[in-house]
Formats: structure tokens, C-alpha cells, sequence
């Protein structure tokens, strides 16, 4: 059906991508372990809603040097006090604008954060699955190019890459649409690798490497917006249906310094 397209191709189309997915089998315990990585990405996002920013008064888009990209024109209005006056990201945006644009603005610059906040406990909620989780970072080549305040994403992105039990490897990408790629946040990785990544390989981030992107990620309000998903995390994962749901996820066993150490970012 598809001889006559590259895969890049057939996944940058969004009609011949869901006819590639639906011609695509999953095994239960790969579906399972797509099925609770995403409900951990629905809280995520539903949280990402909740973020205050600015409303969006316009989106412009423009090719520069063969590249689409978008820029928003955002309001910049004060209270008596000097504060910027924002709004939750869920009300944001001009009735006009696409669900598409809005998903990528919502999780706009946020990859980092997704990583830093979940992985821990999405670790712990995939080991009765007997599949890890790591964090990689990746060169994108975007689809298009947004900008936010005149400031271009960089194209450096972290993602979780997750090994099922039968050593089968996929990218988990939260914030993938940021990028201009919309039902692609779960797919094999060499796949991902070859439609989303622009050097066609991904690296996987050090303890000490994770440890430094933490603190950057804290520096200025970052630390505020990342306790709120932490926050968020805990008070919501009941109603996300992550927690107690035992038939699925197991509570590991305390573990002791050295066995904990094999479920930190390797």
C-alpha cells in the first residue's frame, strides 16, 4: 500500500499516517504500557491547560529559508502594581484558533519539564510491566518552527524512551506537537528517529546530566511551574485512573540505596 512512499513521508501526512497506524499491530503488553504512559501524558497535558500565560492575540505564520514557521503577537497588559496580566493557557487563545495550534502552544518549551516531573513515577509504574524508562535527548527536525515572544524553540528536545519487557524501544514525546508533529507522541523509536529527529539518533541523558538539566530547568519561575505539576501529579493521579489500580501497576517494595540507583536515569 505504501511501496511507493518513504516512511517519513507516509508519517508526515496526516491521512496516510492514521491508515499506517491502523495497519500496525501492537502486542498487549506493548499496548498496556502505551495505554498507562498515556494516561500519565493526559495529566500532563490537562496540567499544561492550568498554566497561567498571556493571551494569544494573533498567530502569523511565514516561510523564512524554506521553513514554516509561527509567531504570536501576545497581550501585554498590567495591573496597578506592574504585574502582567494572564490567563489559564485552556482560555488563552482567539476562538479562531486551530486545536492544533493550541496543543502546541499549551506544551510550548515544557519537554524538559514533562521529563523531570514523571519519569520517576513512571518508572515506577511500569516495572510490574517489566519495561524501563529513560530520558534521551534528541536533535529535532521540526515541521514547523513556533515562536513565542519573538524566540524560536531551540530544536534540542528530551523524551522518555521506554524498553518493554521484550526489548522492543519507543520514544514517548509529551510535547511533540510543540514541533508540529500532532499523533505522534508514541512510536517505535527508530521510526521516531527517522520522521521527528534530524540526526536520526537520540542520547540517552547520565544521572549527572539529568541532575544539571533539573537545575536549569528551576532557574528563574521554572521551580514554581515545576512544584505546581508536582502538585498537580499528586493530587490528580486517582482521577487520571493511575492510582490504586493493582491488576496493573504494582507498589514496588522499598528499595535499598544501591537497587534504587537502577531506576534512576540511566
Amino acid at each position: 500500500m505504501y511501496a511507493h512512499k518513504t516512511l517519513p513521508q507516509i508519517l508526515k501526512s496526516p491521512v496516510d499516517f492514521a491508515m499506517f497506524t491502523l495497519s500496525q499491530s501492537m502486542d498487549p503488553n506493548t499496548a498496556e504500557v502505551k495505554r498507562i504512559v498515556g494516561l500519565f501524558r493526559d495529566m500532563f497535558v490537562a496540567c499544561a491547560d492550568t498554566c497561567r500565560r498571556e493571551r494569544i492575540l494573533s498567530i502569523n505564520k511565514l516561510m523564512r529559508k524554506g521553513r514554516l514557521m509561527y509567531f504570536t503577537d501576545q497581550e501585554q497588559r498590567h495591573d496597578a502594581d506592574g504585574t502582567p496580566i494572564v490567563v489559564d493557557t485552556s482560555v488563552a487563545f482567539a476562538p479562531e484558533t486551530s486545536a492544533n495550534m493550541r496543543k502546541a502552544i499549551t506544551v510550548y518549551n515544557m519537554c524538559t519539564m514533562s521529563v523531570i516531573v514523571y519519569i520517576l513515577e513512571l518508572q515506577k509504574a511500569l516495572q510490574a510491566l517489566g519495561a524501563q524508562v529513560s530520558c534521551h535527548e534528541v536533535l529535532i527536525d521540526p515541521a514547523f518552527m513556533l515562536a513565542l515572544d519573538g524566540k524560536l524553540m531551540r530544536p534540542w528536545h528530551h523524551v522518555f524512551c521506554v524498553k518493554t519487557a521484550d526489548g522492543q524501544e519507543y520514544i514517548a514525546d509529551f510535547t511533540i506537537e510543540q514541533f508540529g508533529y500532532f499523533d505522534h507522541w508514541f512510536l517505535e523509536k527508530s521510526v521516531y528517529l527517522d520522521v521527528c529527529a534530524a540526526s536520526g539518533s537520540s542520547e540517552a541523558l547520565t544521572a549527572k546530566a539529568m541532575a544539571s538539566v533539573k537545575v536549569a530547568v528551576s532557574q528563574g519561575h521554572g521551580e514554581l511551574v515545576m512544584a505546581g505539576f508536582q502538585s498537580h501529579l499528586v493530587r490528580n493521579r486517582a482521577a487520571f485512573g493511575l492510582y490504586p489500580e493493582p491488576k496493573i501497576i504494582s507498589d514496588p517494595p522499598r528499595l535499598a540505596p544501591a537497587e534504587a540507583h537502577r531506576l534512576s536515569i540511566s
